[in-house]
């Protein structure tokens, strides 16, 4: 089956979920294939304070940044790229961990200058980790997230029951994204559920679950193990927003993080889950 046509939010969805029309565009890289993609971003142009990059995760899409594109998009150039295979971007090109953190690098190596701000969420966050070693990057924002599965801490619940039935769950049907959705108020699950209504945009989904290493022998457990140790050797400041009500990174994995590293700043939400970056008001902080 040839990869599904590229296809960028109208107008009216854009303004229906308050964002600005002109921060959707297109931008094609060379992917780690070596084949030319398309990527879709939501970019709110120049500002005086610099760049930051988001970095969504499974299964969301730049909306996830709604917040900081509000609140910072005066101040700062933010930028929300949507992974391959994932919210508005190309279809059809199976990504491990390794080729995402590859893209990642080579899109801010294309479209950014000077240091940059990294912010990650969820599975975005090894790729942002990775693609720090090769960027210049002025500081790392982690919202709930893991570098590696602690010792004590089994697979988090809704990821192992949708990697038991993974094309079920996640392509087949509708059930992960609507249940990530379903996580955060209503007012965002239908924007946050838009790129995902058929199942061949479910895809990177389902793969992107899939290649979540839990052994030794699962092909992105040398990477993760890379990202790992890039984030206890990265000479960056580190923040880490952490929403207490998440039932998929919950502190376990913030105590993890911060054991590795023990001079990251933490700024901790009571009242937000696993979706922080639209549950809590990051964007003044950051």
């Amino acid at each position: 089956m040839p990869p599904a046509t590229p296809l960028s939010p109208s107008a009216e969805q854009l303004r229906s979920w308050g964002l600005e029309p002109a921060w959707s565009r297109r931008v094609t890289i060379e992917g780690a294939d070596g084949q030319p993609v398309d990527l879709h971003v939501l970019d709110t142009g120049p500002g005086p304070k610099g760049t930051i990059v988001c970095v969504h995760g499974n299964p969301t899409w730049g909306y996830a940044w709604k917040g900081l594109l509000l609140e910072l998009g005066d101040d700062w150039r933010v930028i929300a790229i949507d992974q391959v295979g994932m919210g508005y971007s190309e279809r059809g090109r199976p990504r491990r961990l390794a080729a995402r953190i590859e893209e990642l690098v080579t899109f801010c190596r294309a479209e950014t200058e000077g240091p940059i701000v990294l912010a990650a969420h969820d599975w975005g966050g090894p790729v942002a980790v990775g693609a720090a070693a090769s960027l210049d990057v002025a500081a790392l924002v982690l919202c709930n997230t893991a570098v590696a599965k602690p010792d004590d801490v089994a697979v988090p619940p809704l990821i192992a029951s949708a990697r038991r039935v993974v094309d079920l769950s996640c392509r087949r049907t509708p059930t992960f994204v609507a249940g990530t959705a379903a996580m955060t108020a209503r007012e965002h699950r239908g924007a946050l559920r838009a790129p995902y209504r058929t199942a061949d945009r479910r895809e990177a989904v389902r793969d992107f679950v899939a290649d979540i290493p839990v052994l030794d022998s699962d092909p992105s457990h040398d990477a993760l193990a890379i990202v790992a140790d890039t984030f206890g050797a990265i000479d960056c400041p580190v923040l880490l927003l952490w929403g207490a009500k998440d039932p998929v990174f919950h502190d376990r994995f913030l105590r993890d993080l911060r054991r590795r590293r023990p001079d990251a700043d933490v700024q901790r939400f009571d009242g937000a889950g696993h979706l922080v970056a639209l549950d809590a008001p990051i964007g003044p902080i950051v």
